[in-house]
């Protein structure tokens, strides 16, 4: 199981596909760049989004795995510039760079794996839809627990 799942979090085009409760795509535009690293010491690769939100907010993502020494996956992702929306004509910054983070740690377990993980955003701007922006991470749960039973 942790095997299929490090293959999924290895094909960064699939998150692309994040969907919201509605079933409507969280990423409006996702441009995903070459990752550099591996896996061992750390595979690193930028992704360009827009978020499919009021305003269309946008970033540069790094999506961080790794496999530990322990054999647990992780999979770290982290705006590495300002999420930047646009109000009328004007850019407003809505989460300074790193501000917005979520961490995943898959880990092998008896009857499958565990994963456990963990989710932070600072908004600059419109803090009433902090829930909205925090969805990210109940987002990839949801997603790779479908993914994985297939």
């Amino acid at each position: 199981m942790l095997a299929r799942a490090t293959t999924l979090f290895l094909d960064t085009a699939k998150f692309a596909n994040l969907t919201d409760e509605d079933g409507q795509r969280v990423f409006s535009s996702f441009d995903a760049r070459s990752p550099s690293g591996t896996l061992e010491a750390g595979l690193v690769q930028d992704v360009d989004v827009r978020i499919n939100a009021s305003f269309s907010p946008s970033t540069r993502l790094r999506v961080t795995r790794r496999k530990e020494a322990d054999g647990s996956l992780t999979l770290g992702i982290t705006n590495v510039t300002p999420v930047k929306a646009t109000v009328f004509i004007f850019p407003v910054t809505v989460v300074e760079t790193k501000n917005l983070s979520l961490g995943i740690r898959l880990t092998e377990a008896a009857n499958g794996i565990t994963v456990t993980g963990s989710g932070e955003v600072t908004l600059e701007q419109e803090k009433d839809r902090a829930e909205e922006m925090a969805q990210l991470g109940p987002r990839l749960f949801d997603w790779l627990k479908t993914e994985l039973a297939r």
